[in-house]
């Protein structure tokens, strides 16, 4: 039996992101697979992964979720992450994710994404639309937005801009 479904059947929890997950949210950022698919390439440093932690912890208008997998009651892992940057009217927000490059190709993706989008639009009612901004060439990602519903608008130097309307 394959990792794949022996995770299937776990649950995942979704949680804000505490100064305890900061190590390892700049662990996947710099991954080099990570990196290809974003919107900024260079890898970040330390110093500079760490100021900006600090700030967006203490941020109302950016939420970080950290999605962790729970194998028994006691034992879980982090698999993975989504971003939300509120727009200034309160009433959008951009998402991001990010796995965990141990758990990609594990099916984990879209439960990720909709639990994110579920714990946040219940904290942040006055949201109406979500946006995501995703290479072209990030299959992945396309494939897991769109199936949680969103709807590609247009294209920007090769960057598509999608969005769903919530609550």
């Amino acid at each position: 039996m394959n990792k794949g479904k022996l995770l299937q059947d776990k649950q995942i929890i979704i949680r804000p992101a505490t100064a305890d997950d900061s190590a390892a949210i700049l662990l996947w950022r710099n991954d080099p697979v990570t990196r290809e698919n974003s919107l900024t390439t260079e890898p970040v440093s330390k110093d500079d992964h760490d100021k900006w932690f600090s700030s967006t912890l203490q941020r109302k208008d950016r939420v970080i979720y950290i999605a962790d997998v729970s194998f028994t009651s006691n034992q879980h892992d982090s698999c993975g992450m989504c971003r939300f940057d509120i727009s200034q009217d309160g009433k959008s927000a951009i998402v991001s994710i990010n796995l965990n490059p141990k758990y990609r190709g594990e099916g984990l993706s879209l439960s990720i994404l909709e639990l994110s989008i579920n714990a946040f639009v219940q904290e942040f009612q006055g949201i109406t639309s979500l946006d995501a901004e995703i290479r072209d060439s990030n299959l992945p990602s396309i494939h897991i937005f769109t199936k949680a519903g969103f709807t590609k608008k247009d294209v920007d130097s090769e960057v598509g801009h999608y969005s769903l309307s919530v609550n």
